[in-house]
């Protein structure tokens, strides 16, 4: 009896003792849901069409990344989780993703990855909530990662990101991170890039930009997650 309650656990979405044996934080459900995807999604940016149309990378514009993927969009049952993710900071949610990830086997061990940055302070403050435990996962699963590329300056934002325009939203991210001169064409071959939320894509496609400066030939985006535009 007390083995029972000192090993209980639970599926970290929806509190189910029915664990996947596939995945073991969550249920065989809650794992099915992540693979179920749009019939037809945009090649470039995974945008759910309509009538061939991506409305998602006419407002990106220029785009500098050469592959995207994410688990699933950032919709309905998928708000809870991201609200787990983002505003909780759970850190337990880093581990899902990361297994789920693996799950998917979009990451090479023979191709080293890195993050969106955070400001040292706003990831001290997050610990394992932020995207450097991402990185220290990975690391020990045996991939080589390269955090602090390019860096988030020290700046207050606002408000939140999708509740701005377009035109903000890109000149606060060109503001926001920059690229150390000392690694201008310091680097070369591929790089994978994670962020947790794609939402218009600006900050991945900036940050895609920056790194393609510092050398490398090929960045390929993952999120965790993607907004659909014009989704309630």
């Amino acid at each position: 009896m007390l083995k029972d309650v000192l090993l209980d656990t639970r599926c970290v979405i929806c509190g189910s003792k029915d664990l996947s044996e596939e995945c073991h934080l969550i249920c065989d459900q809650c794992l099915a849901a992540f693979d179920e995807t749009p019939n037809d999604i945009c090649p470039i940016c995974g945008h759910p069409l309509t009538d061939d149309y991506c409305p998602s990378c006419y407002e990106l514009g220029q785009i500098y990344f050469d592959s995207y993927h994410y688990l699933q969009t950032y919709t309905g049952f998928f708000k809870n989780v991201v609200y787990k993710l983002k505003k909780n900071d759970e850190f337990i949610m880093n581990r899902l993703c990361v297994s789920l990830l693996l799950r998917k086997g979009w990451l090479s061990k023979d191709i080293p990855v890195t993050i969106v940055p955070d400001t040292w302070c706003k990831a001290f403050r997050r610990g394992r909530g932020s995207l450097r435990y991402v990185l220290r996962l990975l690391r020990k699963e045996g991939f080589t990662v390269m955090p602090n590329i390019y860096r988030k300056r020290w700046k207050l934002m606002s408000r939140s990101q999708k509740s701005k325009s377009k035109t903000t939203r890109i000149n606060e991210i060109e503001q926001g991170y920059y690229l150390p001169d000392e690694h201008r064409d310091k680097y070369h071959g591929e790089i994978y890039l994670i962020d947790d939320v794609y939402t218009t894509g600006a900050t991945v496609n900036y940050g895609a930009q920056l790194l393609k400066d510092a050398g490398f030939d090929k960045v390929h985006c993952i999120t965790f997650f993607r907004a659909v535009l014009n989704d309630d």
